[in-house]
This record gives C-alpha cells, sequence and structure tokens, in this order.
C-alpha cells in the first residue's frame, strides 16, 4: 500500500525528516531548513491532498502548541518528545489509527504506531519521496514497502509491554 491512499493522514516526526533531507553539516540555520521542509510539505499536501502534521520536539516552554493552516504543526513541551506525543496521539485515536500513516526512522515510534494499527514509512523513504518529485501518490519504493500492522491486526497495551519488555526497549 503506497502513500496516494488519499484518506490517510500523515503524521511527520519532524527534526527526524529533516535532518534527513539536509543533514545537520549544512551551512544553512534550523530555522532555514526548517521552512524549506516545509516548502517541500506543502507542495506535496497540495499535489496529494493528504492532511499533514508535523509533531517538533520540546521546542515550547508551557505546554504543548498546536499551529493549524495548510500544514499543522505541534510544538511538544521541553520535556516531552515528539515521539512521545505521536505515540500517544495514536493511543488515543483508537481503531482510527489505520487512517493514518507515520513517517519516522525512530524505530520505537514505528513500532508502537504499527502495532496501534498505523502505517509506517521511514523518513529517508519518504525523503526520496519529496525530494524525487516524481508523481507524489505513487507507492512506497519496490522492497520498502511501509510496515503494516502486526498479523493483520492492531496490538493492545499489554502485548505492546510484553514485547518492549522482550526487546530491552
Amino acid at each position: 500500500m503506497g502513500m496516494g491512499a488519499r484518506h490517510r493522514e500523515i503524521i511527520i516526526d519532524a527534526y527526524n525528516l529533516l535532518h534527513k533531507l539536509r543533514p545537520a553539516g549544512s551551512r544553512d540555520s534550523l530555522r532555514h531548513r526548517r521552512e524549506e521542509m516545509e516548502s517541500l510539505l506543502l507542495s506535496f499536501r497540495q499535489s496529494s491532498g493528504q492532511k499533514i502534521t508535523l509533531v517538533y520536539d520540546g521546542s515550547h516552554k508551557h505546554g504543548p502548541c498546536r499551529e493549524a493552516g495548510d500544514l499543522d504543526r505541534v510544538f511538544t513541551t521541553r520535556n516531552r518528545t515528539a515521539d512521545d506525543w505521536i505515540i500517544g496521539y495514536l493511543k488515543s485515536l483508537g481503531r482510527n489509527t489505520q487512517m493514518f500513516t507515520i513517517v519516522s526512522s525512530d524505530r520505537l515510534i514505528r513500532m508502537h504506531a504499527t502495532a496501534l494499527g498505523a502505517l509506517c514509512m521511514p523518513s529517508e523513504v519518504f525523503a526520496e519521496t519529496l525530494l524525487g518529485r516524481e508523481d507524489w501518490n505513487v507507492p512506497a519504493p519496490a522492497g520498502r514497502e511501509p510496515e503494516e500492522k502486526c498479523g493483520g491486526k492492531a496490538l493492545g497495551d499489554k502485548e505492546i509491554a510484553r514485547w518492549m519488555k522482550t526487546f530491552g526497549t
């Protein structure tokens, strides 16, 4: 299944994707790199029609801040990571997680998201799609399909905890 499903909302681990698009050694400021990434994502959103939410790590002092617009932005509190926000948000959705695609290369986020029923795509694969500017409704590159639900069904919190304990996370 590819990114072309129009009913899917995409939630992006923003700094994770940013570092795949433009490595930290770049001379450009973080702000400039972020604006450049958001410009690419805005073009993608306009072409695909998919809603996009960017989640940025610990940028807000007094509580999570959410900005709506053509791209939704979430700035977590300083003591909460984007990973925590994404996992918590997915848990709050119940069965509706099936309507979401998570973009992150963080294995923990992808493991939780997959277990909860969402599709996942590594940031580097999504970055290739953005930078390639080919048809933005194409499936994931061959051999790199987004992760599906485990065994065709979402795992519960107990099952996730068991797997987390087993694999030492």
